[in-house]
């Protein structure tokens, strides 16, 4: 007699899914308490799988069900170079980074969808604008360039100090780059020791995602990086706060979002870590970014420099708990961006996706949708 509530899938995809998912596999067999000869088995044949194991397994690959059953292998997920030191981190990319990339890919596959490219083409000119302007430079990390660039961005220096706190100061700039550069941003909770954030330049939109277990100013400073990864036309995956000397393209990158962030013609000639300190929490900015700042522009020696560097030491890799209650609304916003959840949720309250699709993007319950 055949056994009951057994199907077949296509063992191509399942072993694709299992690629693709970063999962090591001690964990997998461990989640489906079965040995690795049944699921060789399974990879190999895809025949007789319980239907009860196919749905732990599309919980622990993040997939629908009906992803299995495909005739054809999907593509690799697209994935930006990677610009961590490898030193520090194992080559392999987490299950959570790598969850987020395909997220990030997903979610900017949707907007071109919703929006398609012309839209997001005709926001962009400031980028040909740019090359233009400065006759395509090799090299961004430039006073004049960075000088330029702020003002597309749209957010001048008394507003980033009228700020009321970092996280107001982030959300700001995020507002900012959505709304005026067209650039989505994303929070992915991702290892703390293996990714800072990363960007996406394959196909429009452009979009940043950022580690919502860093600090805010460490997000803040990651996001002006990835924004000089995408000038370069390049995708990026980084952690700005762990870069050698001989990680040229990094270094350039870290220095275009100092001087983004910290105008030349704002930098005053401090010499203690407490006023370095206390000025760079007006600005909504690491003392080291600060600080940094200082010796680009041979306001200090490299003797004091060092000194300094140890007493301002400030990088704090966990965020600052917030207050209150936060709605599910406002934490889809969070993850996801104004962008996208207007996007979407306009999408599905117009008719052009199912509030099944949406609710699924999103994050959110449907009924939470209805009543947005």
């Amino acid at each position: 007699m055949a056994q009951k509530n057994v199907i077949n899938i296509n063992p191509s995809v399942l072993a694709w899914a299992r690629k693709e998912s970063g999962m090591d596999m001690g964990h997998i067999l461990k989640t489906l308490e079965i040995d690795h000869p049944t699921y060789q088995l399974w990879e190999r044949f895809g025949n007789n799988i319980p239907f009860g194991k196919l749905k732990i397994l599309a919980k622990i690959f993040q997939r629908q069900i009906a992803v299995f059953f495909l005739p054809e292998v999907p593509e690799k997920t697209e994935r930006p170079i990677d610009n961590r030191n490898l030193k520090d981190f194992n080559a392999k990319l987490s299950p959570e980074t790598s969850l987020s990339i395909r997220r990030a890919n997903r979610y900017c596959e949707l907007l071109n969808d919703l929006n398609p490219a012309p839209c997001y083409n005709a926001i962009y000119t400031w980028i040909q604008e740019l090359r233009t302007t400065f006759y395509d430079p090799k090299r961004i990390d430039s006073e004049k360039i960075t000088g330029w660039i702020r003002g597309r961005i749209g957010v001048s220096i008394d507003q980033q100090l009228a700020a009321s706190s970092q996280s107001q100061a982030y959300r700001m700039w995020r507002a900012a780059f959505e709304n005026n550069l067209g650039i989505p941003t994303f929070q992915f909770k991702m290892p703390v020791q293996e990714v800072q954030g990363f960007s996406l330049n394959n196909n429009v939109p452009y979009c940043i995602a950022l580690n919502s277990r860093h600090s805010v100013t460490g997000r803040i400073f990651t996001l002006f990086h990835e924004l000089g990864h995408l000038i370069k036309r390049q995708s990026g995956i980084c952690f700005p706060e762990k870069v050698e000397d001989n990680q040229i393209l990094e270094l350039e990158c870290n220095a275009f979002a100092g001087m983004l962030l910290i105008p030349g013609e704002i930098v005053k000639p401090l010499d203690s870590a407490d006023d370095i300190r206390s000025f760079s929490n007006r600005l909504k900015v690491g003392s080291e970014v600060y600080l940094r700042r200082l010796k680009g522009l041979n306001m200090i020696d490299d003797r004091r420099f060092l000194e300094l560097l140890s007493e301002t030491e400030d990088r704090i890799i966990a965020p600052a708990k917030g207050f209150g209650r936060t709605t599910n609304i406002e934490k889809a916003v969070n993850s996801r961006g104004q962008h996208l959840f207007d996007s979407v949720a306009g999408a599905a309250a117009n008719n052009r996706i199912s509030y099944g699709l949406a609710s699924d993007i999103l994050g959110l319950k449907i009924n939470h949708l209805l009543n947005y």
